[in-house]
């Protein structure tokens, strides 16, 4: 671990704890984003339920009275993407 990712951890709070609780409900994994105010994780399964995904680990940071919320993303495979132009880059 890097130096900045353990601080960011050891700031943050159950950073560890909400991606376990990540894994036992489905995902392959997670991290921090950035200086650590989001957290992400990651579900390869079509049959795993992401929103219970993202609701284990919220569950977490609230057992410490930490509000956490969730969202749920796709990737968009097709790169860069303008409406009007199409494709950028």
């Amino acid at each position: 671990a890097s130096i900045a990712r353990t601080v960011s951890v050891d700031l943050i709070g159950p950073v560890a704890e909400a991606i376990e609780a990540a894994r036992q409900h489905g995902a392959v994994g997670g991290c921090i984003s950035g200086s650590g105010s989001t957290l992400a994780a990651f579900v390869m399964e079509p049959s795993v339920d992401v929103a219970n995904v993202a609701q284990a680990m919220c569950e977490r940071f609230a057992e410490i009275g930490i509000t956490a919320h969730p969202r749920v993303v796709s990737p968009q495979l097709r790169g860069a993407w303008d409406d009007a132009r199409g494709s950028v880059g």
